[in-house]
C-alpha cells in the first residue's frame, strides 16, 4: 500500500514539474508581437479599418494575466483618418476566476487616449460598426464591396464567424462570462464630439477619470475632471465632479446617484462662476427619473440685447419623471428662483409647480404660478398662473391662464418750441406742450388653454384683456384699451397664428398675424387695420436735448466752458439701435385711418411692410396730410450701419402747419409740392444728419418766409442812405413776428455729407425777386444756415412801399446761424458802387432842379448822401 502511495506522489510530482516546465517554456518562448499582423488583418477584414500598433506588446501570466500596449491607433472605416488612439494601455485579468467563467479585470489603465466621435445627418455614429451596428459610409465610392465586406457592413459576423460584437457588449455576460472590473484609470484624454444632425461640436481635453469597482447594475464611484471647448454651442469651461454610476446596456439602464458636478467658465452667452448639478438621475429604456435634482448657477449673462450680471439662479425638482414612450410626466414641487441685475435695475424671478401629473388616462395638478419683478427707474411686475388643469396627455385643458403686468416708467416731454398759433383759416391745431411725469400701464390677460402634446399643438381660444394707462400727460389722465383675441400654435408645423381686436380711443384696432418656421427663422405675416392711432400718447417721447448754443459772442461773458462729457452723453442718448430687426422676417400691410406720430398728423395712411435679414422696406406708402397727398417708399438696413433711404413726394402740402407740428416752428408757409430723394447711415442721430446725401425740391405758392421782412430791410437801407449814416457791421436777429410774403418759391438742394447746397433758389413777389448768392447752404449736421440772398426790387414795385429809388438794385442779405438763433445783415460793400452811382445821379438832378436854397447847401446834401454810402 505504501508503495502505491509513493508511486502516486511521485507521478504527481513529475506531472507538476512537467506543467511548471511547460509553463516556463511557454512564458519564455511566447511572443505576443508575432500576432500583430494577424490582429491587424482581422480588424481590416472585419471592420475595414486600419489598426496600427507602433510599440511592443508585453504580457504576463502570473499572478494575473497582464497585457501592455503602446502606440495603438485605429482609423475610420475605409479611410486613413484617425478614429481613436492610445499612447499606453495596461490590462490585467485574474486567472483563477476565468475557470468559473467570471472575467475579473484587476485594473484598466489608459494614458493619452484620443478619439473622434461623429454622428452624421442621418443619425449614424462612426463607431456603430464596432458595436454591431451598420458601418458608416466609407469614402470610397468607386470601390465594389465583396461579400464579406457587405456582410460586415450589415453587422454580420463576416469571416470570423463570431457573435455580433454589439450583442455581447450589450449583455452583462460575454460568452457566458460575467465581467467584473476592479477599477479604471484614464489620464490625459481627449475627445472630439461632432453631431452634424444637431449642429453641435465639442472638444473635451485634459480628461482625467478614476472609478471604483465596476459591475453591471451596481453603483460604482467615479471622479473626473476635464476642459470643455466648443463653437456650437460656444463653450470654454472646466468640469469637475463625482457620482455613483450604474450601467446596464442591455436595458438600457443608466443611473447617477450622489451626483455633484461643477462647471466654471463660458457657457454660451453666460460666464459662469459655477454651474452645479446635484441629485439623482436615472435613464431606463427612454424613461427619465430625477430625485432631489438641483441646478445652481452663479455668474453673468452677456447677451448683447439683455445682459445680466451677478445672477443667482436655482432649479429644484424633488421628484421628476418623464416617459415619452408612454406619454407620461410627473412633477412634484418644482421651483425656479433667479435674481440679479439687469441694465435697468435688479430683477427677481419665481416659478412654482407644486404638483403636475400627465398620463393618457388623465391630467391633474395644483395651480402653477410665477412672478417676474424688475426694479429701477422703470419697474415691471408680472404675475402669471394656470389653474383648473384637466383632460389627459392627448387633450390637456386648463380652465384659465391668467397674466397680470404692471409697468411704470418716467415720461419726458417732447423736444419742441412753444406752441405756435395756426394762421387764420387753418384747421391744424397748435402742438401741445408735453407734461413730464410717471406713466403706469396695467395689463390683464386671461383665457382657457388647450394642449395636444401628442400632436404638439396648443391654443388660447378666447383671450380677454384690458390695458389701462395712467399718465398726467394724457387728456383725461388715463386711457383704457379693452381687447379680445385668440392664439394657436402648431409646433409640428412650426406655425403660430393670432388675432387681436381692441378698442383704441373709441376706434377699432384689428391685427391678424401668423408666424411660420418657429423652430428656425421665424417668418411673420400680418395685416394691421386701425381707425385712429396716436403714438405720441402711447409711446413716450425722448428726453429733451440741451438747447443749442447761440452765435459766438452772444452768450454771457462769464459763462463757464462746458466739458465734453455732456456732449458724449447727449450723443449716447441719441443712439439709434435697430439690431432687433436683424433676426426677424416679416411682411404685411398697414392701414391707419388717423395717425399722430412725433407731432405729425396724417389721414388714410397705408403701406406694405417687408423685413428680411435686417432690411426693412416700406413700399406703396400713401397718406393724406395737411391738405396734400404723400406717396413714396422708405428702406432701412440695420446690418449696414443703419443705412436709410427715402423717396417721398408730397403734393399740395400746407407747409406752415406741417412744420409747426413736426419741427415746432413755422419758418415757412405756403402750399405746394416737395420731392425728397435722400440717403444716410449712422449709429446715432448726429451721424445720420452728418452723412445725409441726396436731393430735395420745393415748389410753393402764396406763402411767406418768417423771421425777416425784406421790404422793411430795404426801407431801412433807404433811410440810412438818405440820413448819411452807415452801419456796416449791423446784425439783426431773426424775429418770428416778421415775414416776407411771396407768390412763388422754388428751391433745389443737393445734399452731401450732411450739407445741403442750393443749386437754385427763387422767390418772387410783387415787390421782390430773390435768388441765391454765395454761400448758399444748410448744414444739417450742425443745424446751421449760411445763405446769401440776392434781393432785387421788382421793375414796378407798389408805390405804397416807397422803394422806387432802389428799383433794380441788388441787395445782398446774409442769413446765418443755428436754426433757432438765426441772424441777418446787409452786405453794404457788395452794393456800395450801385448805391453811389444812384445817389450821385439823384443828387445832381436835385441840385439843378431845386429852385430854393443856395447851391452850396444843395451840394452839401449830396455829400451827406455819398458819405452815407462810402463812409468817407
Amino acid at each position: 500500500m505504501k508503495t502505491w502511495i509513493k508511486r502516486i506522489v511521485l507521478a504527481l510530482a513529475i506531472l507538476v514539474a512537467v506543467v511548471v516546465a511547460a509553463a516556463a517554456v511557454f512564458v519564455l518562448t511566447f511572443d505576443p508581437n508575432a500576432y500583430k499582423a494577424r490582429l491587424q488583418e482581422m480588424v481590416s477584414q472585419r471592420f475595414h479599418r486600419t489598426l496600427i500598433i507602433d510599440g511592443d506588446i508585453d504580457m504576463t501570466l502570473f499572478p494575473t494575466l497582464g497585457l501592455t500596449l503602446q502606440g495603438v491607433s485605429l482609423t475610420e472605416p475605409g479611410r486613413d483618418e484617425l478614429f481613436a488612439s492610445v499612447e499606453d494601455a495596461q490590462v490585467s485579468v485574474a486567472i483563477w476566476p476565468l475557470l468559473s467563467k467570471k472575467l475579473v479585470i484587476d485594473h484598466l489603465t489608459f494614458s493619452g487616449v484620443k478619439a473622434r466621435v461623429v454622428r452624421d445627418k442621418q443619425g449614424r455614429f462612426n463607431f456603430a460598426d464596432l458595436v454591431g451596428g451598420p458601418a458608416p459610409v466609407a469614402a470610397t465610392p468607386d470601390a465594389t464591396p465583396d461579400a464579406s465586406a457587405t456582410q460586415a457592413a450589415a453587422g454580420a459576423p463576416a469571416a470570423l464567424g463570431q457573435p455580433v460584437a454589439g450583442n455581447a457588449a450589450a449583455s452583462p455576460m460575454v460568452g457566458g462570462m460575467r465581467i467584473d472590473i476592479a477599477g479604471v484609470d484614464l489620464k490625459d484624454g481627449e475627445l472630439q464630439l461632432q453631431d452634424d444632425r444637431a449642429g453641435l461640436a465639442l472638444t473635451v481635453t485634459q480628461l482625467e477619470a478614476t472609478t471604483g469597482r465596476v459591475r453591471y447594475d451596481q453603483p460604482f464611484p467615479v471622479k473626473l475632471s476635464a476642459h470643455l471647448q466648443g463653437t456650437a454651442p460656444v463653450l470654454d469651461a472646466d468640469l469637475t465632479g463625482q457620482a455613483k454610476l450604474s450601467l446596464n446596456p442591455a436595458g438600457p439602464r443608466y443611473a447617477a446617484e450622489d451626483m455633484n458636478l461643477r462647471l466654471g467658465g463660458r457657457l454660451g452667452d453666460a460666464q459662469a462662476k459655477s454651474l452645479t448639478a446635484r441629485g439623482k438621475l436615472g435613464f431606463d429604456g427612454g424613461k427619465l427619473d430625477a430625485a432631489g435634482l438641483e441646478l445652481v448657477f452663479e455668474g453673468d449673462v452677456r447677451d448683447p440685447g439683455h445682459p445680466l450680471s451677478n445672477v443667482e439662479a436655482t432649479i429644484a425638482a424633488p421628484a421628476l419623471m418623464f416617459d415619452p414612450a408612454r406619454h407620461e410626466m410627473r412633477v412634484d414641487k418644482l421651483t425656479v428662483r433667479a435674481k440679479g441685475s439687469a441694465p435697468r435695475g435688479p430683477f427677481e424671478l419665481a416659478l412654482d409647480a407644486p404638483a403636475l401629473s400627465l398620463t393618457p388616462a388623465g391630467a391633474s395638478g395644483a395651480t402653477l404660478g410665477g412672478r417676474l419683478r424688475l426694479n429701477g427707474s422703470d419697474s415691471v411686475d408680472v404675475r402669471f398662473g394656470l389653474k383648473g388643469i384637466g383632460g389627459n396627455v392627448d387633450a390637456l385643458s386648463v380652465e384659465e391662464v391668467k397674466a397680470q403686468a404692471t409697468i411704470s416708467y418716467d415720461v419726458q416731454p417732447a423736444v419742441q418750441a412753444p406752441a405756435v398759433a395756426p394762421p387764420a383759416g387753418s384747421a391744424a391745431p397748435a402742438r401741445p406742450a408735453g407734461k413730464p411725469g410717471t406713466r403706469d400701464v396695467a395689463i390683464t390677460l386671461a383665457s382657457p388653454l388647450t394642449l395636444d402634446l401628442a400632436r404638439r399643438t396648443g391654443a388660447l381660444p378666447s383671450v380677454q384683456g384690458n390695458i389701462a394707462i395712467t399718465d398726467p400727460g394724457l387728456p383725461q389722465g388715463a386711457m383704457q384699451i379693452p381687447l379680445t383675441g385668440a392664439v394657436s400654435v402648431d409646433l409640428a408645423q412650426a406655425l403660430a397664428e393670432a388675432t387681436v381686436n381692441a378698442q383704441l380711443e373709441g376706434g377699432k384696432f384689428d391685427l391678424k398675424a401668423s408666424v411660420a418656421q418657429l423652430a428656425t427663422q421665424p417668418a411673420i405675416t400680418f395685416a394691421l387695420a386701425v381707425d385712429q392711432l396716436d403714438l405720441d400718447k402711447l409711446v413716450p417721447a425722448g428726453a429733451p436735448r440741451p438747447p443749442a448754443a447761440g452765435p459766438a459772442g452772444k452768450g454771457k461773458a462769464d459763462a463757464p466752458v462746458q466739458p465734453s462729457a455732456p456732449a458724449d452723453a447727449a450723443a449716447q442718448a441719441d443712439a439709434v439701435d435697430f439690431s432687433a430687426l436683424a433676426g426677424a422676417t416679416a411682411k404685411g400691410t398697414v392701414s391707419i385711418g388717423k395717425l399722430v406720430a412725433r407731432g405729425l398728423r396724417a389721414d388714410a395712411v397705408s403701406g406694405n411692410v417687408a423685413l428680411a435679414r435686417g432690411r426693412l422696406e416700406l413700399s406703396g406708402l400713401s397718406a393724406a396730410l395737411y391738405g396734400g397727398k404723400l406717396a413714396g417708399a422708405f428702406s432701412l438696413d440695420a446690418e449696414r450701419e443703419n443705412a436709410m433711404s427715402a423717396r417721398l413726394n408730397l403734393n399740395g402740402l400746407a407747409v406752415g402747419p406741417f412744420l409747426a407740428d413736426v419741427a415746432g416752428r413755422r419758418a415757412l408757409t405756403g402750399t405746394g409740392d416737395v420731392a425728397l430723394d435722400l440717403k444716410t447711415k449712422g449709429a446715432d442721430v448726429g451721424a445720420l444728419k452728418r452723412q445725409l446725401s441726396g436731393a430735395a425740391q420745393v415748389r410753393l405758392r402764396d406763402g411767406a418766409v418768417q423771421g425777416i421782412n425784406v421790404g422793411q430791410v430795404l426801407r431801412d437801407i433807404k433811410a440810412l442812405v438818405l440820413s448819411g449814416k452807415r452801419e456796416d457791421s449791423t446784425e439783426v436777429q431773426a424775429d418770428a413776428s416778421r415775414e416776407t410774403a411771396f407768390s412763388r418759391l422754388s428751391a433745389d438742394l443737393a445734399f452731401a455729407n450732411g450739407v445741403g447746397t442750393f443749386k437754385q433758389l427763387e422767390l418772387v413777389s410783387p415787390l421782390l425777386h430773390v435768388t441765391q448768392g454765395s454761400p448758399a447752404r444748410i448744414d444739417v449736421g450742425a443745424d446751421t444756415v449760411d445763405l446769401v440772398a440776392q434781393v432785387r426790387i421788382a421793375d414796378a414795385p407798389p408805390r405804397s412801399e416807397g422803394l422806387d429809388e432802389l428799383r433794380g438794385l441788388g441787395v445782398p442779405v446774409h442769413v446765418h446761424g443755428p436754426y433757432d438763433h438765426l441772424a441777418y445783415r446787409v452786405d453794404w460793400r457788395a452794393m456800395a458802387g450801385d448805391l453811389a452811382a444812384r445817389a450821385l445821379q439823384r443828387g445832381l438832378k436835385d441840385a439843378f432842379k431845386r429852385k430854393s436854397g443856395k447851391p452850396e447847401e444843395r451840394l452839401k446834401d449830396l455829400g451827406n448822401v455819398l458819405k452815407g454810402i462810402t463812409g468817407k
